[in-house]
């Protein structure tokens, strides 16, 4: 059970009172292709920043989901991805900053290698106030332009800042292995899913 955040909830409770947000994962991650458009994005140039970036809690990029547990306790929710399964997500509440937050944390073949903060309910001006936070932890002074910035550590490890229609903290593990895998990984998928469609439009053919 999960007590960062407010009252105890069980996962159970949980999972039936955001049914919303946890069916809507797979078409949010609907293909491992996800994680390799973001890391190798045109859209954002590197601003590089002196300071490590991790996961607090002393959790490192490619720790593994038990590590992560004995820290912040049991997920709220547990996501296994039905596209690829080496990738599960756990789904934390935490409160931070005084801000509700969720926090997703993606596994693959159990090693963290990318997590997102998400605030649903900041205003404008609080938003803003998190992005100078950012700014003035990893950057000091200098300003980010997030629509075409992204921060780099000297690990590749990167911070992406996206407002929609909440807002959301994306960290990236540097790792080019991982990324390699997953695009592997995304070409056997893809492989797989036009066998398989091919199959069924056979078997329709036959029935028509």
């Amino acid at each position: 059970m999960n007590k960062i955040f407010g009252k105890s909830r069980s996962a159970s409770q949980v999972s039936r009172y955001y049914p919303y947000y946890y069916n809507n994962l797979d078409s949010k991650y609907d293909t491992p292709g996800f994680y390799n458009n973001l890391y190798y994005s045109d859209k954002y140039d590197a601003l590089v920043t002196p300071v490590e970036i991790y996961m607090r809690y002393k959790l490192p990029f490619g720790c593994s989901s038990n590590k992560v547990s004995k820290v912040l306790g049991k997920p709220n929710h547990v996501f296994n991805h039905t596209m690829n399964h080496k990738i599960q997500i756990h789904l934390y509440r935490l409160k931070l900053g005084g801000h509700k937050t969720k926090c997703e944390l993606h596994f693959y073949n159990d090693q963290l290698f990318f997590f997102t903060y998400i605030f649903s309910y900041l205003n404008k001006d609080q938003q803003q106030q998190m992005i100078e936070m950012v700014q003035s932890k990893y950057q000091g002074e200098k300003q980010i332009d997030i629509e075409s910035q992204k921060l780099t550590d000297e690990n590749k490890n990167s911070i992406i800042i996206q407002i929609a229609s909440d807002f959301s903290l994306m960290y990236l593990w540097g790792n080019k292995e991982i990324y390699a895998q997953l695009h592997t990984d995304q070409k056997f998928a893809f492989k797989n899913t036009h066998k398989r469609l091919q199959k069924n439009n056979a078997m329709l053919y036959r029935f028509l």
